[in-house]
């Protein structure tokens, strides 16, 4: 790799972007990125010529240009502003962990736990049982809620329409049911809730401190809100697909929410920045897959022709010594050295 491969070629065959448009990407994700916390950086910026390369402002509109006539991402261009927000300093120091308990066990162990819990819980229980779906045609998220060893339960789902992530949905129908336990809490009699998901990451994402999205802080203020009435509630997860009928039909529900085959409620969940970002790589991707197929022999992804090309000729300079460790690092291929 070191002394026989063109630096593009090194690059390209790490599965990255060749530089030119990873920085052109890389824009349009810092663009994408922005609105979580308010901000549209398109705009409002005044045009300053500092040297006589072009603006980095003005290859950013370029590319909003080039995008906005592919149908495959066009709503990511025209509904940006729907992308869900990120809170900056959403709690108090002391509020950072939410009052809950969470559990995550090996998968045997999980189901059998739960089995018996639901088993030997009084009546001053309630279950809430959460899943998350994305479709093509949406997205859902259901909660099942059941009291004490019952097999009776109620179901609530909504319907997202746009572009989100499991979690995401996961996320929404933990909120649904702690929302749902908040409304009745003065009907019932309750001493602990038992939320069981079959996502790691959203209870990770509950637990970890360091997620301050809206449906997070949305979460966390309903548990400390239920704090103060409710003696214990956990977090616990349980492999997904497994024959846990609770489980089972909550997937089910959901399922039919993100495909809008169901009467469930529209729920407005911003859209997933994490999943815009991946159509937006998979467009760029295809368009460099589709530059290497044009060239001919003996050219390379640098021979082009970029309209803003004289803006990052830099990288052309990288020699390609740099390239291949470069890749290798990206990609953690590091040689192998014995001591």
């Amino acid at each position: 790799l070191l002394r026989t491969t063109p630096t593009d070629v090194a690059i390209t065959i790490s599965g990255f972007l060749f530089p030119e448009i990873e920085l052109r990407q890389r824009l349009i994700g810092f663009w994408l990125h922005s609105p979580t916390y308010g901000i549209d950086i398109s705009k409002g910026v005044e045009e300053q010529v500092v040297t006589n390369f072009c603006l980095p402002q003005d290859i950013l509109l370029s590319e909003i240009r080039g995008l906005r006539p592919i149908r495959a991402i066009q709503n990511i261009v025209e509904e940006r502003h729907q992308v869900e927000r990120q809170l900056l300093c959403p709690y108090e120091p002391w509020k950072l962990h939410p009052p809950i308990d969470y559990i995550i066990r090996e998968r045997e162990t999980a189901i059998e736990s739960l089995r018996v819990d639901r088993e030997n819980s009084s009546s001053n229980t309630i279950w809430i049982f959460c899943d998350g779906s994305c479709t093509p045609t949406g997205a859902g998220a259901a909660t099942l809620i059941s009291q004490g060893c019952s097999t009776y339960y109620f179901s609530l789902s909504h319907r997202s329409t746009g572009i989100h992530s499991s979690t995401q949905m996961e996320l929404e129908g933990i909120r649904m049911g702690l929302h749902m336990i908040d409304i009745f809490r003065h009907n019932w009699e309750i001493k602990e809730v038992r939320i069981v998901t079959d996502s790691k990451t959203a209870i990770m994402a509950v637990m970890g401190g360091w997620n301050k999205s809206e449906l997070v802080v949305a979460i966390h203020t309903l548990l400390w809100r239920l704090h103060d009435s409710i003696s214990s509630i956990q977090l616990s997860w349980i492999p997904g697909h497994s024959g846990v009928p609770e489980n089972e039909a909550a997937d089910f529900e959901a399922r039919e929410a993100a495909e809008g085959a169901s009467s469930s409620g529209i729920s407005h969940v911003g859209q997933c920045y994490k999943a815009l970002c991946t159509q937006v790589h998979k467009h760029y991707a295809d368009r460099m897959n589709a530059m290497w197929k044009s060239l001919s022999s003996g050219q390379g992804l640098q021979d082009c022709d970029w309209y803003y090309r004289p803006s990052l000729m830099w990288i052309t300079r990288l020699t390609r010594s740099t390239s291949s460790t470069l890749s290798q690092f990206l990609s953690n291929h590091f040689p192998c050295r014995e001591y």
